[in-house]
């Protein structure tokens, strides 16, 4: 084998790198290669031969020998070669072992040091402390963390590392700020390792928990001797959870659950939930509705599920981590996120029999408006805007309009009344809007076939209420366009605008509207009000 054969060599199906000539210094530990070595040790003695070990060595020189400039072994030589030669895995069994101790052995000299006493009983700092601290890294700080804190409350001290660091006289101010941020480091650089398939999320944590981090060491800082330990040791241990989390889900490739609805989905054609998906995007494009849907939404590691709160309903619904893995071919593509509460609101839709008999075969989620959404998570029932604002709509405004006379539009000496009773009836709509009720604002002109002055009044009425909602910033936008209307509009042929089907509304100005359709929520779909004034039949509204 030559020296370049020597080198890193890549198994893809485990994404490792090995040196075959300095196995036990270059394998990195992880959960993988701790499962792969367990199911090879097939009468669970935790010990396999070195002869075995040898056996499969030579197979993978003698492959990657083979394999032209050797730099990598393929997946299907790579699964026959682990299938056939499992002894390799002892080697990993000790790296994995060793790498125990070694963080028990650091847990005990921290604990040593940080609990040396005096002959007066006051507590010291022994003079290892700081290469101890050094020696945690991100392969070992949760394992560290988590050992002192069960060790501390072994002795009834229910102490953890940071709180023992901040805690400890024998320190200066500048040490204590600095193993602190030491073990934050070590616990940002695993967070990096976890987080590696969501790339998105690492910076969005690690951002907020330095930010947290620094601002709690500069304020507590600022007292002289005096460290609030509780909230930055609360903030390290909110980081272990979310590395916790990652890892579980990781095993299922559910690597981006967040709590939250920002990554881009794919509506499956199977489904008809496209209410569900642009309603739930659209929840989630304000910062309360983001807010409200996290808050909902909870991750069990030990009973690898999620639990889902649907407010409507008062109680939480359960989606196994399995669930959502197969959901991803099963249902929506994309957010984690999204698919676990599409499944959580279909098994509500199943409890309460919406949408027809559960045993029919079809879907419970099929069918529906994106306004439902609004209704589950503001546990609030909606209004439709012109039968809420009845009276003012008929007799404040249609009789402005000319109808009876061969003329369109509004009556010429009426112009005044009419703006009087448009800002009335927008009024009232507002502080509908305001309380937080979902509101559906029906585009009566496109349903319109009798009448073609009615028809005129109701387009115009329309337009005014879609410039009332052009103003505000703070609401989740839903619309659906009605197939006949759309006919008559250059989107008829269109292969991203449908009749039938629900877009989330991301703006609206004098000149466009932009739309997201579910079935690629990555792209913005940017349409010229007044195509979208004629084509689409109702808007729906929420305040979060």
């Amino acid at each position: 084998m030559t020296d370049t054969n020597k080198e890193l060599i890549k198994i893809e199906q485990l994404n490792q790198y090995y040196d075959l000539s300095q196995l036990k210094g270059g394998v990195k530990q992880t959960d993988k290669m701790n499962s792969i070595f367990a199911s090879y040790d097939k009468n669970k003695d935790g010990i396999l031969d070195a002869e075995e070990t040898a056996a499969l060595k030579q197979a993978i020189e003698s492959a990657a020998a083979l394999d032209g400039d050797a730099q990598k072994l393929s997946n299907k030589e790579a699964q026959s070669l682990i299938k056939n030669n499992p002894a390799f895995f002892e080697e990993f069994r000790e790296l994995f072992k060793a790498q125990i101790e070694r963080n028990q052995i650091i847990t005990d000299e921290l604990w040593n040091d940080i609990h040396a006493k005096t002959s007066w009983g006051l507590p010291t700092t022994g003079p290892a402390m700081g290469e101890n601290i050094k020696k945690i890294n991100s392969g070992n700080v949760l394992d560290v963390m988590n050992s002192y804190e069960a060790k501390s409350k072994d002795e009834k001290e229910n102490e953890t590392l940071v709180e023992a660091v901040f805690d400890e006289v024998g320190l200066s101010k500048k040490d204590k700020v600095a193993y602190a941020a030491h073990i934050k480091d070590a616990l940002i650089d695993q967070m990096k390792d976890v987080t590696s398939r969501d790339p998105n999320t690492f910076r969005e944590l690690s951002d907020k928990f330095n930010r947290k981090f620094d601002e709690l060491v500069k304020s507590y800082g600022s007292k002289i001797g005096y460290y609030n330990t509780k909230d930055i040791d609360a903030l390290i241990n909110e980081i272990k959870e979310t590395v916790e989390d990652k890892k579980a889900l990781k095993a299922y490739n559910l690597g981006d659950m967040n709590k939250k609805i920002d990554y881009d989905t794919k509506q499956n054609e199977s489904f008809g939930d496209c209410w569900l998906l642009s309603g739930t995007k659209a929840f989630a494009s304000t910062e309360k509705g983001q807010k409200i849907l996290k808050d909902c939404m909870k991750i069990d590691r030990k009973n690898e599920c999620f639990k889902v709160f649907i407010p409507e309903a008062g109680k939480e619904y359960t989606v196994t981590f399995k669930e959502a893995n197969e959901g991803q071919i099963t249902r929506s593509g994309g957010d984690t996120d999204m698919r676990v509460l599409e499944i959580a609101i279909e098994k509500y839709f199943d409890e309460i029999g919406e949408n027809g008999d559960p045993d029919s075969g079809e879907p419970s989620i099929n069918g529906n408006s994106g306004i439902r959404v609004f209704e589950l998570f503001k546990n609030k029932k909606s209004v439709s805007a012109d039968v809420e604002n009845k009276e003012i709509y008929d007799a404040e405004l249609k009789k402005w309009f000319v109808l009876d006379l061969n003329m369109f539009g509004r009556a010429p000496s009426a112009e005044k009344e009419y703006l009087k009773a448009i800002k009335k009836y927008i009024k009232s709509l507002n502080k509908t809007i305001n309380s937080g009720q979902p509101v559906r604002i029906i585009n009566r002109s496109v349903l319109c076939r009798e009448h073609t002055k009615t028809q005129q009044a109701d387009f115009e009425i329309f337009q005014d209420i879609v410039d009332y909602l052009s103003t505000k910033k703070d609401i989740s936008m839903t619309c659906a366009l009605w197939g006949d209307a759309l006919q008559k509009t250059p989107y008829k042929n269109s292969k991203e605008i449908t009749g039938q089907h629900t877009y989330m509304i991301k703006s609206i100005d004098k000149e466009n509207v932009c739309l997201i359709n579910p079935w690629d929520t990555s792209k913005i779909i940017t349409v010229p009000r007044e195509e979208f004034e004629k084509m689409v039949l109702d808007i729906s509204s929420v305040k979060p």
